[in-house]
């Protein structure tokens, strides 16, 4: 899990972006405990080293929702079982059962809702039938809802989607449609996204195009061609666009990202630019989330749950967009307060 210091977090480098200048900030005491009580007063934005002054600053007071993504279409069978037996550990015994909602990330690329968002999320779904209860102590049936839901739409992977760029770009895509109707529920949220992983740059020997994706708004550029990636002299596709567009659809949205990678037993995660790990990675950074890189999933959602009721939103007067990466670091006044926050971006749009 990426570490955090005392009262103030120098907030790391990366590709990021922030849009609109906005940030969600989580304060927690030394125990890990919410500190609900900040004023704006208590606390100071630095972008790229100098101080700037906060334009407004709320605290959430909306009930939090956590919305798990469990990545069917990025984990081996080995992992799959693993992973299922912890998030029914993890949600069983949940009281609060009615801001967690789970979904399924199917082999086809679709999203398959096991407890889906109020009233009917207009997303893609693989069934019409989602099989959850109506009432909200959903979590207490979750084994059999998940065993059930698991076995609805689990299937042999068709063989052009065992490709890593088709994969990438399915995965990406229902990320960001997630992320879009996150936008349309008030108060702080979470995804947590529970996978093995997904590349954001890509070697394509045969060549390759930019990648575009719906959105609300329109179209947009998601994957760029044209640079080299790592030392292979082919043409690459790299996601650093989704990342920033899916990041800053986020932070209006008042939503982290926590990212969980399973890994199977003994394996360790590769580090390189551009892989699973990156990714994770790159979205806490961009959001002021987390990146779980050792499967700790019953701690990811506690976790959010729990953070979520320390979160607040502000926004700050930047300096004019000079096209350069910008750190920022958010302090806080108050002795033996853990602030969390967004770590940088890139002044530019994008």
């Amino acid at each position: 899990m990426t570490k955090v210091g005392l009262c103030s977090l120098m907030l790391a480098a990366g590709a990021l972006f922030a849009s609109d200048n906005i940030l969600n900030v989580t304060a927690l005491d030394a125990t890990r405990h919410p500190v609900t009580d900040l004023a704006s007063a208590d606390l100071r934005v630095f972008d790229a080293g100098k101080p700037q002054r906060i334009a407004s600053f709320k605290a959430s007071t909306a009930p939090p929702t956590t919305l798990i993504l469990f990545d069917l279409l990025n984990l081996v069978p080995r992992q799959r079982v693993y992973a299922s037996s912890i998030i029914i550990r993890a949600l069983e015994p949940l009281e609060t059962q009615g801001s967690v909602y789970l979904y399924l990330l199917t082999n086809a690329g679709e999203l398959y809702p096991v407890h889906g968002l109020p009233p009917a999320p207009a997303v893609r779904l693989a069934s019409e039938e989602s099989g959850k209860p109506s009432d909200a102590s959903w979590t207490r049936q979750i084994h059999p809802l998940l065993d059930r839901a698991i076995q609805n739409v689990y299937g042999l992977m068709p063989e052009e989607d065992k490709d890593t760029g088709i994969r990438t770009a399915m995965t990406f895509q229902t990320l960001g449609q997630l992320g879009e109707q996150l936008t349309k529920l008030p108060g702080p949220k979470t995804i947590v996204w529970i996978s093995s992983g997904v590349w954001n740059r890509l070697s394509y020997p045969y060549g390759c195009k930019d990648v575009m994706f719906p959105g609300t708004w329109g179209g947009y550029l998601a994957g760029k061609c044209g640079i080299p990636c790592y030392s292979e002299r082919q043409d690459c596709i790299y996601y650093t666009p989704f990342l920033q567009h899916f990041s800053a659809t986020l932070n209006r949205a008042e939503t982290l990202i926590y990212g969980v990678q399973m890994l199977l037993v003994g394996a360790l995660a590769a580090t390189d630019p551009g892989k699973g790990v990156d990714t994770f990675q790159q979205l806490a950074n961009l959001t002021g989330g987390r990146a779980y890189l050792s499967g700790e999933v019953e701690d990811a959602i506690t976790r959010s749950l729990a953070d979520a009721r320390a979160r607040y939103q502000l926004t700050y007067e930047a300096p004019p967009p000079d096209g350069k990466y910008h750190e920022l670091r958010v302090t806080c006044t108050r002795k033996g307060v853990r602030i969390e926050a967004q770590r940088g971006y890139y002044s530019s749009q994008p």
